[in-house]
């Protein structure tokens, strides 16, 4: 009995494992194409990402650039 429940838990542990490595391979792939749009956003749109007041967190809502927490839900 005590192989069985050791087996069972190596698989579960291998299971664990990959299941971390797989997230972490879809947040890498997220983050770069991430930083890939922004590279163009700043290029088509020719917006200085590399200036200390460029702020991920804001966006533009009714034409001024605002903090994205203080755009109402739906906006």
């Amino acid at each position: 009995m005590a192989l069985g429940y050791h087996t069972e838990w190596a698989k579960q542990e291998r299971s664990e494992k990959e299941l971390m490595e797989c997230q972490q391979i879809i947040l890498d792939q997220h983050e770069f194409d991430f930083y890939k749009d922004l590279k163009q956003a700043a290029y088509f749109y020719d917006i200085p990402i590399d200036k200390r007041d460029f702020d991920i967190g804001e966006d533009f809502y009714n034409g001024k650039l605002i903090l994205v927490e203080d755009i109402p839900k739906g906006g």
